[in-house]
């Protein structure tokens, strides 16, 4: 019967040489949050240095007492940054519709949309429709 090494030993592979810990060891927790911080700075550091200077023109607008204007400001740079600014091909802008059916072709509107001619239609049967065919 082969003896199965315990969590804390170093077992030697034919392919890898590796190092069991278990997971309550605190140098675990200490390597693993270091790597994981390292790799959100490294994805997210545009972010993080946007998000501290907007805390600290918010705060010196609040020491300055500009907190309206800068809350006007945020709002308005929230609702731009939320726009759809994704780059589409020719193709993929034809295909795809707006809510809004002026700003299709042919005033196309989406599927499901409530129109007051389905409504009339709806409500007489089809009898109040002047369309000619």
């Amino acid at each position: 019967m082969s003896k199965k090494p315990s969590a804390t030993t170093t077992t030697e592979s034919s392919t890898d040489y590796e190092i069991r810990r278990p997971k309550h060891d605190i140098k675990w927790y200490i390597s693993y949050y270091r790597f994981k911080s390292k790799q959100f700075l490294t994805n997210h550091w545009k972010k993080i240095l946007i998000l501290l200077s907007w805390l600290g023109i918010g705060y010196l607008s609040h020491q300055y007492e500009f907190m309206i204007v800068f809350a006007i400001f945020t709002t308005i740079g929230l609702i731009f940054y939320n726009l759809d600014w994704r780059e589409k091909s020719k193709e993929e802008r034809e295909r795809t519709l707006s809510a809004w059916s002026v700003f299709n072709k042919g005033f196309k509107s989406i599927p499901g949309t409530f129109t007051a001619e389905e409504q009339i239609n709806t409500m007489t049967g089809g009898a109040l429709n002047h369309r000619r065919h």
